[in-house]
């Protein structure tokens, strides 16, 4: 959903980008080199653009905003609630990935699921148990263990609530459609994918 929201952003305004697909422990090297990052957490998404290294879907759409020529994101003036509904956006899909990981450890269809397309069907089952044993280093990773299924559940519904009370007779969170509703969008993906 993180990667999700930055290209919503880079398309709505016209910001062109080629894609390269991240899996997780397999292409971390490879976007550690590519960012010059040695030390932090990494992550996706991150647009590279020159030397410029925009390494969260935020700071993206906001380069995108600065850079594009599309219809804007950022209505005059709705910067704070923007970035509300962006941390609103952040601690819901905090959750769902909790929620998520949660679920994966015990879900074999899923943990298929995980394996990257490019390995053949006949060979997928067999790379079940590589997926499993690298879930807990992702929910450590993005600390997806640290709340319970319970916490992580109501932190979801808790945004949910908000963003179905902020929505009640309107169409768009500020009027006019903006990164707002991107931001939130993308997190009802974990009421129904």
């Amino acid at each position: 959903p993180w990667t999700e929201k930055a290209r919503w952003a880079l398309d709505w305004r016209g910001v062109p980008y080629a894609f390269e697909q991240f899996q997780p422990l397999i292409d971390e090297p490879w976007l550690r080199f590519k960012t010059r990052n040695v030390s932090r957490k990494a992550t996706v998404p991150v647009l590279l653009e020159g030397r410029e290294v925009f390494g969260d879907s935020f700071a993206i759409a906001r380069h995108a905003e600065h850079v594009g020529t599309g219809p804007s994101l950022w209505p005059a003036g709705r910067e704070a609630e923007i970035h509300a509904w962006n941390e609103a956006s952040e601690r819901a899909l905090r959750a769902g990935r909790a929620l998520f990981f949660a679920r994966l450890v015990n879900d074999p269809a899923a943990q298929l699921d995980q394996v990257p397309a490019f390995v053949p069907r006949a060979l997928r089952p067999a790379l079940r148990p590589l997926v499993r044993s690298g879930i807990p280093y992702l929910r450590t990773k993005h600390g997806a263990d640290e709340a319970p299924t319970a916490v992580a559940r109501d932190a979801l519904d808790d945004v949910l609530s908000r963003l179905a009370k902020s929505l009640a007779g309107t169409r768009y969170l500020l009027g006019d459609f903006s990164y707002a509703d991107v931001a939130m969008a993308v997190v009802c993906q974990f009421v129904r994918p």
